[in-house]
Parts: C-alpha cells; sequence; structure tokens
C-alpha cells in the first residue's frame, strides 16, 4: 500500500460534495483503480469499470448514470493537492457539467512568471467568451431574427455590443495574486481554471500523490502496475459549533516566569506561559465535542502582551470558535488578570487522529 490520502471538502461546492460523500459511503470507490496518470500533471480515478479490469481494457468512460451541474468558483482553483471533477469536453458539453464519479487530483508544476502572466491572459479570455456566450443567450431570439431577415449589419452592431459589454463584466480579471503565489511557489495546472469544477484539496498525503504521479504508465496514460484505492469518509467536526468556548486560569509562580522560561530576565508571567494557555482553553473548548481518538494540535497562535503579571497574579485565558472548516478551527483567543486585559489575538487549530499522528512521527 502506497499509503493514506485525506482530502477536505469545500461547502462552496455542494451539489459535488454531498454526491462524493454519498458514493464514498456506498463503497462505491472500493477497489476502483487510478487509471490515468499523467506525470506532473494530475492523477485521476472514479471510472466504476475499473474494477477488477483486466490488464490493457480502456478506461476511463464509466460514470454511475449521471452527470453534475458545473460549480465553478472563482477562488478555487488547481493548485497542487487540488481536488476536482473530470468531465467531457467542451464540443460535447458546453454547461462543462461534471462526471458522477470520476474525479483527479492534481499535481502540476512551478511556473515562472512569463508563463503565469500568460496564463493570466488566457483565463480572461476564457471569462469574457463565457460572459459573451451568456449575453448572446439573452439575446437569442433577436440574433434569430436578424439571421432569418439576413441583417449582417444588425448582427455585427449587436456583436460589437456584446462583447463590450463582456469585456466591461469581466474587467481586468486573470489570475489573482493568490493564484500568481501558489502557482509560482507551490505548483498546480492553472490552464484548468474556470474549465473545471475544483471541489476539495489534500490535507495530508500529498506525498501518495506524488509517488502515484511518478509511476510507469502504459497506453492511455494507465499505470503498468495497477493503483488501487478505497475510501473511507471521517466525519472531523460535525459537533463543533461556532461559539463555543472555554476559559483557563493559573496563579503567575516562578515555574511560569520568563527568568524559569528564559523569554526574560523579569520575575513576571512568560509571554509563552500566558499563550500556552490560550492554547489550553482552545483545545478543552472543543475537546468533548470530538470523536473518541481525537484531538486537536495547534497550528498557528498570534496574540499582544499589552500588561505584565506579577507573581502571585490570577490569570485567566478564553478561547472562543469562530470558524470551523473541515479539519480546522480558529479561535478568538484573550487573556485577563481580573478586568485587565493582558492580551487577545487568534488562534488555529488541527483536528487529528492520536494514533495516526503519532504514528507519523516514527
Amino acid at each position: 500500500m502506497l499509503g493514506d490520502i485525506i482530502v477536505r471538502l469545500y461547502d462552496d461546492t455542494p451539489i459535488h460534495r454531498d454526491n462524493f460523500l454519498k458514493l464514498a459511503k456506498e463503497g462505491y470507490y472500493d477497489g476502483t483503480l487510478f487509471h490515468r496518470v499523467i506525470k506532473d500533471f494530475m492523477i485521476q480515478g472514479g471510472d466504476p469499470d475499473s474494477k477488477n479490469a483486466p490488464a490493457g481494457k480502456m478506461l476511463g468512460v464509466g460514470d454511475p448514470g449521471y452527470t453534475l451541474e458545473a460549480e465553478i468558483k472563482d477562488g478555487l482553483f488547481h493548485k497542487r493537492g487540488a481536488l476536482a471533477a473530470a468531465r467531457q469536453g467542451d464540443e460535447v458539453n458546453p454547461e462543462r457539467r461534471s462526471s458522477g464519479s470520476q474525479f483527479y487530483i492534481v499535481w502540476g508544476q512551478v511556473y515562472n512568471e512569463g508563463q503565469l502572466r500568460q496564463f493570466s491572459k488566457q483565463l480572461r479570455m476564457q471569462k469574457v467568451r463565457s460572459a459573451f456566450n451568456e449575453l448572446a443567450a439573452e439575446h437569442r431570439a433577436e440574433i434569430m431574427q436578424m439571421r432569418r431577415d439576413r441583417n449582417r449589419d444588425g448582427l455585427q452592431e449587436l456583436q460589437e455590443k456584446l462583447v463590450a459589454e463582456a469585456e466591461k463584466k469581466v474587467g481586468k480579471a486573470g489570475l489573482t495574486e493568490e493564484q500568481l503565489k501558489i502557482y509560482s511557489s507551490i505548483g498546480g495546472t492553472p490552464h484548468l481554471d474556470g474549465q473545471y469544477t475544483v471541489f476539495g484539496e489534500v490535507e495530508e498525503g500529498i506525498d501518495v500523490v506524488e509517488m502515484i504521479q511518478g509511476t510507469a504508465t502504459g497506453r492511455a496514460d494507465r499505470p503498468i502496475d495497477d493503483i488501487e484505492m478505497r475510501m473511507t469518509v471521517i466525519e472531523w467536526c460535525d459537533m463543533i459549533e461556532i461559539g463555543l468556548k472555554h476559559t483557563s486560569e493559573l496563579t503567575v509562580s516562578e515555574s511560569v516566569s520568563a527568568i524559569q522560561i528564559g523569554s526574560g530576565d523579569m520575575p513576571v508571567l512568560a509571554t509563552p506561559a500566558m499563550l500556552a494557555l490560550m492554547e489550553n482553553a482552545a483545545m478543552l473548548a472543543v475537546a468533548n465535542e470530538l470523536d473518541e481518538g481525537c484531538t486537536t494540535v495547534g497550528g498557528h497562535i498570534e496574540s499582544s502582551h499589552l500588561k505584565p503579571s506579577k507573581l502571585g497574579d490570577k490569570v485567566s485565558a478564553t478561547a472562543e470558535v469562530t470558524k470551523v472548516d473541515g479539519k480546522k478551527i480558529e479561535f478568538k483567543v484573550s487573556a485577563f488578570s481580573g478586568d485587565t486585559l493582558l492580551g487577545e489575538g487568534t488562534h488555529l487549530r488541527f483536528i487529528v487522529e492520536r494514533e495516526r499522528f503519532m504514528a507519523k512521527l516514527g
């Protein structure tokens, strides 16, 4: 077994999210193959016909008998690790409806500034073309009447008008600053943006994706050695609600002083100790809502430290859940001594499975 790939599904694409979860829970994907693999591009799977497929069999056309409405969103793009829906080409699928089951995970490449400028121009042209087609559809009856009347001047005038409206609607839109940053550092496939529905991303196991995309392939990009998949749905945080909070307390002692911890040379509460109290409050705020065997680990904390606290002072830290996104939980954190604000900021934690987390440490 090559290893595990854990993906997070986006709430911004509910049609694809719910369909993928449904199929995974039904065991639809179990035993299917990554049937199409292209190095430095992507790995594709989800064809039901790939189950027990003999060597050399052509794959890639199987599906559950339906397609999905496109959910192509500007903020969801083909960065490395993106999970997206495969589909038929525009010539037979102008609405860009997704396959009911086939998906791909992006590997891609890192691009330089000149390449990204060209991709940005192409993306803008695609958006203008799409906007023009939408406007033309709204004027279909008028266009058809002009064609029947052989009114070439009228058609030319309307076309120029619709092109101008499409240009104005799209504006200067191309690749965003975020896309430019990621494609020039992490990598991806920017030429697919705006063409396919991206509905999730790899949270863990990008190294497994790298191994698969580098595997030897034969005819039709099928791996020479079959790579079979099994899927399990992990319900990370169904019970975690915005607004959950907890308060942790301590009394400033020498053990948490700046002198003892080494962050300073004064007998006052050390900043790392205050931050640790905030983290403790965040951990406990959600501890009772997690599945058995799960916990949270800190990913980032940022806080001010406005006032000192002397030995003997009682300090409290409160953490409140402000956002839940898959395994990521964001908190608002603050620390007080009585009514005096000592510090405030934000904290990010990740839900993990204890055994899996510790196993990775070796």
